[in-house]
């Protein structure tokens, strides 16, 4: 968190999987970062995302001034489908 604190951008990579281990899927991204502590768009995160997973709230609950909410604003993309032999770059 110091270091998205005082860098404030990032790399998020998020994979796909899949029983056939031909067929991943990727995409990886790089933008800016605001850590959130509070306040009314921590909430709005912090109430989307009880309403999706329910059993967070009380397996991982998170609170304002205990936990965070990172706001990804991405800037660049690149994508890679092997299956379909596709890479896609930020152009």
């Amino acid at each position: 968190m110091k270091n998205l604190r005082a860098r404030r951008e990032a790399t998020l990579l998020i994979d796909q999987s899949s029983e056939d281990w031909l067929r991943p899927a990727a995409v990886m991204m790089t933008g800016a970062v605001e850590v959130l502590a509070g306040g009314a768009e921590f909430e709005r995160a912090k109430n989307l995302r009880e309403a999706k997973f329910s059993r967070y709230r009380e397996l991982f609950p998170i609170a304002a001034g205990e936990s965070v909410v990172l706001r990804f604003d991405p800037a660049t993309a690149v994508s890679r489908d092997y299956a379909a032999g596709e890479f896609n770059e930020p152009h």
